[in-house]
């Protein structure tokens, strides 16, 4: 019967912990986007809007406003 090592290989330290990370980061998108629905008023349809904003913001970007592109800039 084959023993277990009671240590780990670094490399599958490295992965269990980029897993363990990925998802405390999820989790915490979740969270901010559900913030962002109930915000909204709690009206469905613009899910992967509030995902990718909660995204943005945990990240650091700031979503930026969009500018119409009808208008010529001289």
């Amino acid at each position: 019967m084959k023993q277990k090592s009671s240590t780990r290989s670094p490399a599958k330290r490295q992965r269990r912990e980029r897993l363990r990370q990925g998802s405390a980061r999820d989790e915490k998108i979740r969270r901010r986007a559900y913030e962002i629905y109930l915000e909204r008023g709690g009206l469905p349809g613009s899910e992967l809007d509030d995902w990718l904003q909660a995204e943005h913001e945990l990240d650091g970007c700031v979503p930026q406003k969009r500018e119409s592109t009808d208008r010529e800039e001289h």
